[in-house]
């Protein structure tokens, strides 16, 4: 599907412009940045961040203890936070223990474990893949932060065989969804909208990949 401009653009400061009614462009950004939307869309949907809840077996360990090995020094009486990187991907990976639920959250994109020099979307299965994963890589090295679906009826360890229903038992609390999209204009680039600063936002920010091009563009609402 196409969506058609219905009036030519002569240069990145476009005068008039009647908006396409499904257009995925906000009218500020039609207005400053080049090209202006005619972009085919495609039906690829993926999942662009996600935060799950992992249910921790009781009475097994202390989970500040994890977070403190997760950051190599001792936390704090009241942190309940550590932010790591994924050495073999880059991805950021943020932990948190919840007390009152007795539970690790885990904030990450996927995609940065399945396409980190690229902008490919993760499908569920993949991301549920990069879940278990993790899991794995980080949560098996000690008691201390051991989900409660690898404990058998006879309360014994088995980080081997997962309970069947273990994928029910993980609570999705963040689901963030993208939609691709292209745009075959030589002349387009993500940094074009450098200066191009979102509602409330303080600055902007452009990231680059580890190819040296320009794939993000975010607003800073805090210092």
């Amino acid at each position: 599907m196409f969506l058609e401009a219905t009036s030519p653009v002569r240069n990145a400061n476009v005068q008039t412009f009647e908006r396409p009614l499904l257009s995925n462009r906000c009218s500020f950004c039609i207005r400053n940045i080049f090209p202006a939307a005619t972009i085919p869309l495609s039906p690829s949907i993926g999942i662009d961040k996600i935060a799950i809840e992992i249910p921790l077996a009781a009475g097994m360990g202390d989970p500040k203890m994890f977070l403190s090995t997760l950051k190599n020094t001792l936390v704090g009486r009241w942190a309940t936070k550590a932010t790591t990187t994924h050495q073999e991907s880059g991805a950021r990976l943020v932990w948190q223990f919840l007390k009152s639920r007795w539970s690790i959250r885990l904030e990450f994109n996927p995609s940065r474990f399945v396409d980190p020099d690229g902008t490919s979307l993760v499908t569920p299965a993949q991301t549920l893949h990069v879940i278990e994963e993790l899991i794995r890589e980080f949560m098996f090295e000690s008691d201390d932060a051991l989900p409660c679906f690898v404990i058998t009826k006879a309360n014994d360890i088995d980080i081997e065989n997962w309970l069947p229903d273990w994928m029910s038992m993980v609570r999705i609390s963040r689901l963030d969804t993208a939609v691709d999209f292209v745009i075959d204009n030589p002349r387009f680039d993500v940094a074009n909208y450098r200066k191009i600063v979102p509602k409330y936002a303080k600055a902007t920010n452009i990231t680059y990949n580890r190819k040296g091009v320009a794939e993000t563009w975010t607003g800073v609402y805090s210092n």
